[in-house]
């Protein structure tokens, strides 16, 4: 596909709905008793073009280049938000840049809090990728949402991720207070990456006998190195994310992806005892390799007594809420994010 063919893509993104389903009229692609929303395939048809380079070829930086522009173009915004303040939070290497969101409308004193870690497998993404999903979660919440900015692979292999969050959690844990949050309200969440280190805080403060959060939000969550689901073969490409992706992902995350795979702070699906976990919203995308995980991740928290809500956006791909502006199931998944984060921290 040339320039010009990926700029009329693009532009035929902003038209209404029913032209991307007019344009793939008798050609919708249908897999596994799911049919692929007319607006994401034609994402996919751009997205594989533009990218070009395999991986052999690709560095992170270009992959993080990727993945803003995608952002911007897809994600749609800035929705409005009472405030925005970029601040810092103490890490084990030093401060880690943070931003704070204030809902619209928000009721005088303490307010609830999300801590959110971005997707982006672990070398990619940052705050600005998932400043929009950021700012519809407060909105739909009525609580604050802090949006952690945790040291990515390969210059910081793995654990130094999962410290960054832990000590994110920690620090709004024990001085909330002094940002207006209500320590006794708090849940983490993210997408992909971000949501297996949700997972990850989760489990690891369990692990440790810490006072976790009481919620967790995630969003098409990454919790099993092994990539032999259903999923994974149905979707291994053509799909925005792919298993080559992934598997340059891991590497890249890992020192030595052999000895580290089964790690509980990578793949958490390898803990024993999970019923220790705190009330879960899991979302997942139809067209999705990871699809398949978060489901199963589901189903483990409920036969250990935990309760976990599962929802299946069945036409969407993998980093569908970070086109929000573009897939309007991307403004439903965040809308129910935030609903279900409210209810929670109501409950």
């Amino acid at each position: 596909m040339g320039k010009l063919a990926i700029v009329a893509g693009l532009l035929m993104l902003k038209l209404p709905a029913w032209v991307s389903a007019l344009w793939y009229l008798g050609r919708r692609t249908q897999i596994d008793g799911n049919t692929l929303d007319a607006k994401a395939q034609l994402i996919c048809s751009v997205v594989n073009r533009v990218r070009g380079a395999t991986t052999e070829e690709i560095t992170p930086e270009i992959s993080r280049t990727q993945l803003a522009t995608f952002s911007k173009v897809l994600g749609g915004g800035p929705t409005p938000v009472d405030d925005v303040t970029d601040m810092t939070v103490p890490g084990p290497a030093g401060e880690m840049p943070a931003r704070l969101y204030r809902p619209r409308n928000a009721k005088s004193g303490p307010l609830p809090i999300l801590v959110f870690y971005h997707g982006g497998g672990w070398i990619q993404g940052d705050i600005d990728t998932h400043d929009e999903p950021c700012r519809k979660i407060a909105n739909a919440s009525g609580g604050l949402v802090l949006s952690i900015y945790y040291r990515l692979a390969p210059e910081h292999k793995f654990p130094a991720g999962v410290d960054d969050c832990l000590a994110g959690f920690r620090w709004v844990r024990d001085h909330g207070n002094e940002i207006g949050a209500d320590t006794n309200h708090i849940a983490v969440g993210g997408d992909s990456a971000g949501s297996n280190l949700s997972i990850v805080v989760c489990q690891e403060l369990a692990r440790l006998g810490e006072t976790g959060p009481g919620f967790q939000l995630l969003i098409y969550p990454a919790t099993d190195a092994r990539m032999q689901t259903k999923s994974y073969d149905l979707f291994d490409d053509g799909f925005f994310l792919t298993r080559e992706r992934i598997n340059w992902y891991l590497h890249l995350y890992l020192n030595d992806f052999e000895a580290q795979k089964t790690d509980t702070r990578f793949s958490p699906v390898y803990t024993e005892d999970i019923s220790n976990q705190p009330p879960a919203l899991i979302i997942t995308a139809g067209f999705d390799p990871l699809r398949d995980e978060g489901k199963l991740y589901h189903e483990a928290l409920l036969a250990a007594g935990v309760s976990s809500e599962y929802k299946q956006f069945d036409g969407m791909i993998h980093g569908f809420i970070n086109m929000a502006g573009t897939l309007s199931d991307g403004v439903a998944a965040l809308d129910l994010s935030g609903q279900r984060l409210k209810e929670a921290w109501q409950n």
